[in-house]
């Protein structure tokens, strides 16, 4: 089990508000995420 730091927790969770008060579609959020990990 991996242990998230809590200011890890805190950015995920100020990121998830924006994307809701943005309205940003959620697949296109995964999807540039997956585009970041992948290079």
């Amino acid at each position: 089990m991996v242990t998230i730091p809590d200011e890890i927790i805190e950015k995920i969770r100020k990121f998830l508000s924006l994307v809701k008060e943005e309205g940003i579609r959620l697949d296109k959020v995964i999807l540039f995420v997956r585009k970041g990990e992948a290079k």
